[in-house]
């Protein structure tokens, strides 16, 4: 708080110097240019305290001669002193007027904020951000270190429009006291939100509600195969859709019971079911989806029919190590014989985990059984670019929602 009553000192004498100059010459020629400019540095953060705080309107700097402070108008109550602010009222205009000074005096300035939020209330906060955004002039840098919800949740969706607008830097697996720590920026994926919201709310975060909620097949008793399906769907969406979560609910028999418990745990969450085509013909597959517009039915027999296209297996070959046409075929070779006798993609998701292992390079970071290749390997081969990814997304209508 001294740091902040100091800073506020200074900018207040800063702003109180410009006009001497203007007295000391009001016949001058550019004494109402010089008066004009002055306020003109005032009138951005005027505004920009208004938008946010529409109680509230910063009016002038008083008299100098006479204990000088800030003076607002707050709801309707006029020569209103900046000491008799809220916390919050005197949080929001120190950071504005902070970035301001720094914008009016600075080209292109690099605006470093600790903890922004401090005394924000967080209806607030995404605003603020909104706000000092605006008053940086282009070329600018704004580096924050926050815990805000709000002001993160503003950031990903400036960087949902404007993806190089925004850098996220993920301090939370830097371990120890280290001479030199290198980060790159990560995505803004839901996984980096939900961290930020466990660090931010605790055990709050887990009652924050995704704008979809996609209910799938798998349970989370098996030891073996941990919600497979859900952890495939994260891997697959949760880098470009961070507004959809997907949970298991059980098998195909339960997923109504548990589309209905979260329905009544997440009011307002657009609450879908998922489940494998496995037997289904075209037509039974149709009636069902007219019978429950919230079921979605996958157009292939299972998951893992889209985790073994063709596609996604090039891209795997390609990823480790080029372009080999006979290491493709291999693995076409090998899930196409699998599914003749298996009659599933499911029982070859195996046979193509051991061919790759055997025709593949880097067969450490396949995983260590075909459940991690599945999960760790496949998934994040399904790019948004892909067709594979692309039919995913309108089966689950995800091309009508924002990322």
């Amino acid at each position: 708080m001294v740091e902040t009553d100091t800073a506020l000192a200074e900018h207040y004498q800063r702003l109180v110097s410009g006009f001497l100059p203007v007295l000391a010459d009001l016949e001058g020629e550019t004494a109402s240019a010089s008066l004009a400019e002055i306020r003109g540095r005032l009138a951005p953060v005027q505004e920009a305290i208004t938008r946010i705080l529409p109680h509230l309107s910063f009016t002038g700097l008083g008299d100098p001669t006479d204990g000088g402070s800030f003076y607002f108008t707050r709801n309707g109550e006029r020569a209103f002193r900046y000491e008799n602010l809220s916390g919050g009222e005197k949080a929001v205009f120190d950071l504005l007027l902070d970035v301001q000074i720094a914008a009016s005096e600075l080209d292109t300035p690099l605006v470093c904020l600790d903890e922004p939020e401090v005394h924000l209330n967080p209806g607030v906060q995404a605003a603020v951000l909104g706000e000092i955004l605006g008053l940086l002039p282009s070329g600018s840098q704004l580096w924050i270190a926050t815990h805000s919800v709000g002001m993160i949740r503003r950031a990903f969706e400036i960087a949902a429009n404007e993806a190089n607008r925004v850098a996220f830097l993920n301090f939370g697996e830097v371990k120890g006291p280290m001479p030199q720590v290198e980060l790159q920026p990560v995505p803004p994926t839901r996984r980096l939100f939900g961290e930020a919201l466990s660090v931010a709310l605790d055990d709050l975060a887990e009652l924050v509600a995704p704008e979809v909620l996609v209910v799938c097949e798998g349970s989370r008793e098996s030891d073996r195969v941990h919600a497979w399906d859900e952890r495939v769907y994260r891997e697959i969406f949760s880098g470009w859709h961070q507004r959809v979560e997907f949970v298991s609910g059980g098998g195909k028999g339960e997923l109504d019971s548990a589309a209905a418990i979260a329905a009544v745990v997440a009011p307002g969450t657009r609450v879908l079911k998922l489940r494998d085509r496995d037997d289904l013909t075209d037509e039974h597959r149709e009636r069902l989806l007219e019978d429950d517009t919230a079921l979605r039915i996958l157009r292939r027999r299972s998951l893992e029919s889209y985790l073994l296209d063709d596609e996604i297996l090039g891209k795997l070959v390609e990823s480790r190590g080029g372009s080999n046409g006979a290491a493709l075929e291999e693995l076409v070779k090998a899930r196409d014989t699998a599914m003749k006798t298996n009659g599933s993609a499911k029982g070859a998701l195996g046979a193509v985990f051991d061919t790759s292992r055997r025709v593949l390079s880097d067969t450490q970071a396949l995983g260590e059984n075909k459940s991690q290749f599945a999960a760790d390997v496949l998934a994040q081969l399904v790019t948004p670019e892909s067709d594979v990814a692309r039919e995913l997304v309108e089966l689950l209508g995800l091309d009508k929602i924002a990322s």
